[in-house]
């Protein structure tokens, strides 16, 4: 069987734009345009570039690409991250809330097993929280935080915990001195009923992630709880708790990494 029979691709089109016929050519083509075309917007542990068709600005994310153990489980377990991303706009949009529109995905699979995957949504011009909240030298904007944390109880009353909530997912702009917010990164998200209770630990956790400005960290966690009803001296010791023990976890997750890194790259030396 020649190379190219092993492999598969499928494409996913938001419905909306299935009669845009360049639209479609242009997600189809992906996976062969994206290495050389198109601009860098980040290159880390996933690629993002921007795109011009037309009248239009596209984003397409490339997830990494998974190891052994994880295509298997994206192959026969659980959904790829491309697909949750794109099913997630659909949840978010229709709960009220705001992120890049979904234009499609795409998925390569080869011998079988799940190999690549590509998410494509229009272009924001939406900045990071973090532009007012991390990287201020005179400090954070207070009315951005408090009203990020009615944000977030919001997310929250609306059956919404988005896994990864930190000042880099989440986006603002600003008319008639209101903020309003959008949510980027959102395949790992959890989604409940409408009617469905979050538990108040659940969602003190969920804020575990947005800053380690311990600072910024007591001021939203206070104006969250303003907005909850809930006693803020309680709140706010419970939540430190939660956050102090999660830091140290991710301390200690970070410090096993870099040591099985430098014995890895101590093999390879000694094997070259």
């Amino acid at each position: 069987m020649s190379e190219t029979r092993r492999l598969m691709k499928i494409v996913k089109v938001n419905k909306d734009f299935k009669l845009n016929t360049q639209l479609v050519e242009f997600i189809k083509s992906v996976p062969n345009l994206f290495e050389n075309k198109g601009d860098v917007l980040h290159n880390e542990r996933n690629v993002i570039k921007k795109f011009t068709l037309g009248d239009k600005v596209l984003v397409v994310k490339r997830y990494k690409r998974p190891f052994l153990f994880q295509r298997f489980i994206y192959s026969f377990f659980r959904q790829t991250k491309a697909k949750r991303a794109f099913l997630n706009a659909r949840t978010l949009r229709s709960r009220g809330f705001v992120t890049p529109l979904e234009l499609g995905y795409i998925e390569i699979w080869k011998k079988g097993l799940f190999e690549d995957g590509y998410l494509i949504t229009e272009y924001t011009e939406d900045a990071a929280i973090a532009e007012l909240l991390v990287h201020r030298k005179e400090g954070f904007c207070r009315d951005l935080a408090k009203s990020f944390a009615e944000f977030v109880v919001n997310l929250h009353l609306n059956g919404i915990i988005h896994l990864d909530l930190n000042s880099t997912n989440v986006l603002y702009n600003k008319e008639n001195n209101e903020f309003y917010f959008s949510l980027i990164d959102i395949n790992r998200m959890k989604v409940y009923p409408k009617n469905k209770k979050i538990s108040k630990e659940k969602c003190l956790k969920n804020l575990n992630r947005f800053t380690i400005d311990y600072e910024l960290f007591h001021y939203v966690l206070t104006e969250y709880a303003k907005y909850r009803g809930w006693d803020e001296r309680e709140t706010l010791i419970k939540a430190i708790r939660l956050k102090k023990r999660f830091d140290t976890h991710r301390r200690r997750k970070k410090a096993i990494y870099s040591i099985l890194k430098t014995i890895t790259l101590r093999k390879i030396q000694n094997n070259a």
